[in-house]
């Protein structure tokens, strides 16, 4: 069970909290990077795009890739803000910035 959660926890919870990412955006670079990076991000860019209206038919969820496909599951959390995905803590709804593959760190 341990093995699956810290699984799910590299490929799927993808989010950072926001005053991380405001550490992080020292280390990183502006806010346009992050947003830039996202944009590259497979996964976060067709989220995007179906957030904007070109929904996915069961075809191309069938293809997409688990953590697409978690995030699609849970697409009520997510919300668009200011060209950035971010994502809604189901309890108390504050908004965290999705991070970019790019930025994680590699093991």
């Amino acid at each position: 069970m341990q093995r699956s959660w810290g699984r799910f926890t590299e490929e799927v919870d993808d989010i950072i909290s926001l005053s991380s990412a405001v550490r992080s955006l020292a280390q990183q670079g502006p806010m346009d990077h992050i947003a830039e990076e996202q944009r590259k991000d497979k996964d976060i860019s067709h989220m995007m795009e179906w957030l904007q209206g070109e929904e996915p038919d069961d075809g191309i969820l069938a293809l997409a890739s688990p953590p697409l496909k978690h995030m699609w599951v849970n697409r009520q959390l997510f919300s668009i803000i200011e060209d950035m995905l971010y994502r809604a803590d189901p309890e108390d709804r504050v908004y965290s910035c999705w991070y970019p593959n790019a930025f994680k760190r590699k093991s």
